[in-house]
């Protein structure tokens, strides 16, 4: 018997549980500190759910992601922050190989869902996230007619306006499979960079520094039925 059929048959009461292929959804969320123009510190959650495959083949799993919608949400009521659905629909679909070790009792989770550029070309500037809007590495990326992406954002004593960047992240996932359909764990944001490369405010045409914080960032991943599609991912996790 193969390697893959001997895991698919694994029973669920296992020591080391193996993850069921098939459709999952995935919950992460990514807690960061800004310092920000005019407000100075925020701390804010960007909450990004997605739809994934999982299977199992000789040289091991795959995991597809495809990003199915980002809220963000702040600590102070009083800021709130849009990403609209056309920023959403440019995030690339990707397959990576989960990486898995069974040990002590539980089997560990390890995927490394590489860099996403957003706003530029990657190609014509390696070095990350151009700082003008003029550089050639800019891209109308949403396809929206604006320069970069664009992210909305509501303050008060100010109208609504646009705020156009260019920024890379990488996301980890640090996880244990928790049974056969359940997988949890942190959430590692690394190599994060952001250029604002303007604002329908000038106010807020400027840089913001922005940092993670490791400790609280976490991901949840949970298996649902096959039929399910972005559109189900949001309130099949909420119910579940």
């Amino acid at each position: 018997m193969s390697l893959t059929w001997m895991l698919l048959l694994a029973p669920a009461f296992a020591a080391h549980p193996v993850p069921t292929p098939g459709t999952w959804g995935v919950r992460m969320e990514a807690i960061s500190l800004t310092r920000a123009p005019v407000l100075d510190v925020v701390e804010s959650r960007l909450v990004i759910w997605a739809v994934a495959e999982l299977w199992l083949g000789e040289d091991g799993w795959t995991q597809s992601h495809r990003v199915c919608e980002v809220q963000a949400e702040g600590t102070s009521r009083f800021v709130r922050t849009i990403i609209p659905a056309e920023y959403v629909a440019h995030i690339p679909y990707r397959e990576v190989h989960p990486g898995t070790v069974a040990a002590a009792g539980m089997r560990s989770w390890e995927v490394d869902l590489g860099p996403v550029p957003v706003g530029y070309d990657p190609a014509a500037s390696p070095g990350g996230p151009p700082a003008s809007v003029d550089h050639p590495a800019v891209t109308d990326w949403d396809e929206d007619g604006r320069p970069g992406a664009t992210v909305l954002v509501d303050i008060p004593f100010f109208d609504p306006f646009e705020l156009w960047v260019a920024q890379t992240a990488r996301m980890k996932l640090h996880g244990q499979v928790v049974d056969v359909d359940r997988i949890e764990g942190a959430l590692e944001v690394s190599e994060q960079q952001r250029s604002t490369l303007g604002a329908s405010n000038r106010l807020f045409a400027r840089d913001a520094e922005t940092w993670s914080k490791p400790d609280a960032s976490t991901f949840l991943m949970l298996r649902l039925p096959a039929d399910s599609s972005c559109a189900d991912v949001r309130a099949l996790m909420e119910a579940g």
